[in-house]
């Protein structure tokens, strides 16, 4: 019995939104004593593409919300996509295989890309970069399975 190997391949990546909104000034962290505190959530959606057979859209969300002395001083929100396909799958053997690695590689491919627009669009607006540190996706999936059943 032949082995068939599947192929995950990146389509094409691209920032689906993407909004800032500054209500402080930068000059705000000089002024204060304390050090901004930044408030990070993470989620990641996963949908087919119609009429593509083993083509989905992954969208990995960002919103970063930093304070200082209980005064906002950013937020941003990034909705980052890819659109991945599989080549030479058997169905038989990919059941339920594809939502995990979706889930878990797609969105590790682009959060990179994802961190790297956080902490530019925030340096660019004057405020220091928020590092956002690497994620386990894999965690991310088992959690949100366990929390309602589908991760997306």
């Amino acid at each position: 019995m032949k082995e068939t190997t599947v192929r995950f391949i990146v389509k094409t990546q691209y920032v689906k939104d993407l909004s800032f909104e500054g209500p402080s000034s930068a000059l705000k962290i000089l002024q204060c004593k304390s050090s901004p505190t930044a408030d990070i959530k993470t989620d990641v959606a996963i949908s087919k593409e119609e009429g593509m057979d083993n083509t989905y859209e992954v969208v990995l969300f960002f919103r970063v919300k930093s304070s200082i002395d209980k005064e906002d001083l950013f937020l941003v929100d990034l909705a980052y996509a890819g659109v991945f396909s599989f080549e030479e799958m058997e169905q038989k053997k990919m059941e339920n295989k594809e939502e995990f690695l979706l889930f878990t590689q797609g969105a590790a491919l682009l959060f990179p890309f994802a961190r790297h627009i956080i902490a530019s669009t925030i340096s660019s607006a004057g405020f220091p970069p928020v590092v956002i540190s690497p994620i386990n996706f894999s965690d991310l999936y088992l959690l949100k399975k366990s929390d309602n059943g589908t991760p997306s």
